[in-house]
């Protein structure tokens, strides 16, 4: 129930204009180089403060997957349409990895992208990243390739890292540009 409201008023918010927002976030928060951080951000962590959503550092791993995948569900509830997303896996260091592979419009060769998705190592997955791989693909004009490595702290470091390293390794011998890379199956749109 509350993500029912809480949804159409997160995206309501993140579509004032900044002036507006501005006024909700306060004054422009800055790194030690001085770059402020992004308006829209910054009103959502003080929407977020206000509503007294627990910090992701103060969640258990469980808690702050949970958290995640319900925020990632408010923010970006239409996905950008992609002309193919198609699940796949290599045999990695501690077992297969799954890959999604993002297929932007337009049969022309084009760059591929390998895409870890953040969350520390220890949150994240294909559904929480998803509009980012689907926006990545269709504005940059390019294959994503999105890597489901292992998380800790039921997978302690470095088992994501190797992770990121063999799909790294694994990318240039697929054929994301000419057409379906081995064993990859039809996901959806």
């Amino acid at each position: 129930m509350l993500d029912r409201v809480l949804g159409p008023l997160v995206r309501h918010t993140l579509g004032l204009p900044r002036p507006v927002l501005r006024r909700i976030a306060g004054r422009a928060l800055r790194n030690d180089r001085g770059d402020a951080l992004d308006v829209q951000t910054q009103a959502l962590l003080k929407l977020a403060d206000l509503a007294r959503v627990p910090k992701m550092h103060e969640l258990r791993p469980s808690e702050g997957r949970a958290a995640q995948d319900r925020n990632a569900a408010l923010v970006d509830p239409a996905p950008t349409p992609v002309a193919s997303v198609d699940d796949t896996s290599f045999e990695g260091p501690g077992g297969p990895v799954a890959v999604r592979i993002y297929r932007p419009h337009g049969a022309r060769p084009m760059p591929a992208l390998v895409y870890f998705h953040g969350g520390g190592f220890v949150i994240g997955s294909f559904a929480t990243h998803d509009g980012t791989c689907r926006a990545l693909a269709t504005e940059g004009e390019c294959v994503v390739l999105s890597v489901d490595y292992r998380l800790a702290p039921e997978h302690p470091f470095p088992a994501a890292v190797d992770d990121c390293i063999a799909a790294f390794r694994w990318a240039p011998r697929q054929r994301p540009v000419a057409g379906r890379g081995p064993s990859a199956h039809r996901r959806g749109r």
